[in-house]
């Protein structure tokens, strides 16, 4: 064997073993990333009624059980790439790197559709959700 040369041979080795480099700069220029807060609006859900419940009750278990849920919370939010259709947690959301994010990366090629960043895109749900927290809050406390 020449030294040198690739020991890929294309008709016999399957190309699942040849993934590209991914690069130690950061992606999110590239990426197509939409944020899905959904498990962490309702693991909040639950540490509001666990807190409720543990203040009610004066149990010291319940109410440092919904505290670290709290914690919990902001962990679980959750990432879809537009691309790739992978889902995956939030705070690994730098790391993704589909073949179309990195054909981008390679071609120098911004993504078409600009998705706000997923920084402006957590500012608006936080936004949306205080809006229906409050608009639940007035119609609960409205007299009837």
């Amino acid at each position: 064997m020449e030294s040198g040369r690739d020991t890929f041979d294309r008709d016999v080795d399957s190309q699942a073993g040849r993934l590209p480099r991914v690069p130690k700069e950061s992606l999110t220029e590239y990426q197509r990333i939409v944020v899905n807060p959904l498990l962490g609006v309702l693991a909040w859900v639950a540490t509001t009624a666990l807190l409720s419940v543990g203040v009610r009750r004066r149990s010291l278990a319940l109410f440092l059980s919904g505290l670290s849920l709290l914690v919990v919370g902001f962990l679980v939010h959750q990432f879809h790439c537009l691309d790739c259709g992978a889902t995956g947690w939030l705070v690994r959301y730098r790391s993704h790197a589909c073949p179309k994010v990195l054909a981008r990366y390679q071609e120098r090629e911004f993504r078409r559709f600009r998705v706000p960043n997923v920084a402006t895109q957590i500012t608006i749900w936080f936004y949306l959700l205080a809006a229906v927290l409050l608009l639940v809050v007035l119609l609960l406390n409205s007299p009837r």
